[in-house]
């Protein structure tokens, strides 16, 4: 069974962060809904963009709870690049791992391997109450 849609724009949320140029990893907790809700997309940008690469990437995933939501690896064998400027949609988990319970938080991790530099930028998260 799949969650059931926003009846209306007042159902839906969105959650935007902006980060700085990161050379490590960081963790950042952004919100608990107080409601039961599912993540319906997530969006990421930076002016600069990040080239692909087998040992020095970013993974860009953003977790409800423990669970993965949504990912993007700058490692050649997965999603790879992002453009400078350009939006880019993150590979979105099964639906069932996307839905949050009522004050379930949602992070987002920046993992660091190798020697990546991840210029700042914007990543945003859409989302729907259930």
């Amino acid at each position: 069974m799949f969650p059931r849609k926003a009846k209306n724009e007042q159902d839906k949320f969105v959650i935007q962060y902006a980060n700085a140029q990161l050379t490590a990893d960081a963790t950042v907790k952004l919100m608990a809904p107080s409601r039961r809700f599912k993540i319906d997309a997530v969006k990421y940008i930076n002016p600069t963009g990040l080239v692909e690469d087998d040992t020095n990437f970013f993974n860009i995933k953003v977790n409800i709870a423990a669970v993965l939501a949504a990912n993007w690896s700058t490692d050649d064998a997965e999603e790879g690049t992002i453009a400078a400027d350009t939006f880019v949609d993150l590979t979105l988990a099964a639906n069932s791992a996307r839905v949050g319970a009522k004050d379930a938080t949602i992070s987002v991790v920046f993992d660091e391997d190798g020697a990546a530099t991840l210029p700042a930028g914007l990543l945003t998260i859409e989302c729907s109450y259930l």
